[in-house]
This record gives structure tokens, sequence and C-alpha cells, in this order.
């Protein structure tokens, strides 16, 4: 069994219909990125690799990326340190998706072996049509860094993948073809995090597929199994997540 930690590493205020698909039109959605830890059986994981730059010689600063606004102190190095454990002594990074906030800091995991979609990779690499990969959110330095520096520690998971024993990824595109989602064995059950193919808990809760997506049906069926293999859902960003989970502690 593994405990969870969610640690708040961002916020910014998001357009309704980009968070729900055809809904909250004119509304401004509060949204919060998170590092996700997860430790147990003696390793130590991170999903998504989180934002903000290390803490330099004038000490902690509010940063700002593309609208996510990093508070001091919520930059990933500060959040890990916080936690008793250093961005080189965590074992696996697995990354939901390649979107850059959820994987720009993955050269800070000079260690971990890295997770990431087989399927989902190559879409990024090679892309059906360049328009599915725009260089503003797949960052080249950070697909090179997987693909070069980093590759001797990089598992391509199949679309049904078991990390290590509690612990496995299942390919569900939607959001971006290279999405996977998560699912950690926990004392309360199972975990899931859904990537952004599920921003939100009224996602998922009211079957509102995000908005800003790829591919639409996709998300009905990663809902619908999350859904039905999910004890505990874990949405990528929302706010709502300290609320059900207070102190960030979900297991």
């Amino acid at each position: 069994m593994y405990s969870i930690k969610a640690l708040k590493n961002s916020h910014l205020e998001a357009d309704g219909p980009a968070m729900f698909f055809q809904s909250k039109q004119f509304e401004r959605i509060e949204v919060f990125g998170y590092l996700w830890l997860v430790s147990g059986q003696g390793i130590t994981v991170a999903v998504d690799s989180g934002i903000g730059d290390p803490v330099g010689k004038d000490g902690p600063q509010a940063q700002d990326y593309a609208g996510f606004q990093c508070d001091p102190g919520e930059d990933t190095d500060s959040l890990l340190r916080g936690e008793g454990v250093t961005p080189d002594e965590v074992d696996y990074l697995i990354l939901t998706h390649l979107h850059w906030d959820h994987c720009v800091n993955t050269k800070l995991f000079t260690n971990a072996k890295i997770v990431v979609s087989r399927r989902g990779l190559a879409s990024v690499i090679t892309p059906r049509h360049r328009g599915l990969v725009p260089d503003g959110l797949f960052l080249r330095d950070v697909i090179s860094h997987i693909v070069g520096e980093a590759w001797g520690r990089v598992i391509l998971a199949d679309d049904e993948f078991e990390v290590v024993a509690g612990i496995r990824t299942f390919w569900v595109g939607g959001h971006t073809e290279c999405s996977q989602a998560v699912a950690v064995e926990t004392s309360k059950g199972t975990a899931v995090f859904g990537g952004d193919t599920v921003f939100m808990y009224e996602n998922i809760e009211s079957d509102i597929p995000v908005g800003y997506t790829g591919n639409l049906a996709e998300c009905y069926l990663a809902m619908e199994r999350i859904r039905r293999e999910a004890d505990i859902v874990l949405p990528n960003h929302d706010p709502r997540v300290l609320e059900r989970h207070p102190g960030g502690v979900v297991a």
C-alpha cells in the first residue's frame, strides 16, 4: 500500500469552456496545479514534475509561467524538500502527459526512472498532424532530454502497464494523445490520477468532458473507466482536492 500527498504547486483562473465542454460560458474557474508525491514499499514516486524554478540566491520568489502563478515555496524543489525528499531521491517520475505544466521540471529528477506512455511519446515525436503538438505546449528541450540524456532511465509504458506492484498506468488519450492515467493502491482503496483528461471533480461527477480536448469520445470513455475502477479520483487541477483531503493527505 502507498501513501499519497497532494502538494499545491500553482494557481490561475481559466475560462469556463476550456475546463468544461460547451459549459460555463462567461465564467472564470479557479484552478490549482499539483505535484503528487507517492511513497511506500521502499520507493518514492512523483506523478508529474510540477513547475517553478528552484530557489536562487535571492530566496523564494513568486513565479509566473504562462499565467500559472507559482507562489514562493511552491516550486517543485521546495515542495519536495518540505516533505524531506530531494528530486534526486525520487525513484520514479510518472508523467500523465507531455504538456509543459506537467513535465517542465523533468530534468530535476536526475535519478528517477521516467514513465511515459509509449504511444504517447511516439505521438509527440511523430505526430499525425503537427498542429496536435504546438511548441508552446510541448517543450522541445524536455522531449529532447527524455529521448536523449535521460533515455537510459525512460520506461515506455504500454497501454496497460504495471510500474511496480500496486502502481499501474493505462492509456486514456482524450485531452492529448499522450495522456495516461495512474492507479495507485492505498489503504483507502484504488486512487486514480486522471491526468488532464479530468481537470475537476465536476468533470467526472457530472460527466462533462474537459473543453480543452483532442478527442471528445476518448474523454467520455476515460471517465467511464475511471469511475469504474477508482475508489478515490484525483483531478489534476481542482482546488477542492485540498478540501476533500485536508493537508493534501489523500491516503
